[in-house]
């Protein structure tokens, strides 16, 4: 639709620039407004895991929340150095 809106304007094709621009521009046009307020941290956290739960069922969710939580891995620490 902008395509043809512009050659009907121009009188010839898109080039490179101008098409790229047109994407962008019905990008803009078809994507849904951002929200206009900010959540946290913890809200976003739970409206995933509501959305996972929905989703896949709420015994996942309880299963994450059940299993015990991994120590860190090291990093670097106790690997042999490769020897030149």
């Amino acid at each position: 639709m902008l395509s043809a809106t512009y050659e009907e304007q121009q009188r010839h094709q898109p080039g490179e620039r101008a098409a790229y621009r047109l994407a962008c521009q019905a990008a803009n046009q078809t994507r849904s407004p951002k929200r206009a307020e900010l959540r946290s941290s913890s809200e976003l956290r739970a409206a995933w895991r509501d959305s996972v739960a929905r989703a896949y069922g709420a015994d996942i969710v309880a299963g994450w929340r059940s299993a015990p939580e991994q120590p860190p891995r090291r990093q670097g620490r106790g690997r042999a150095q490769p020897s030149t």
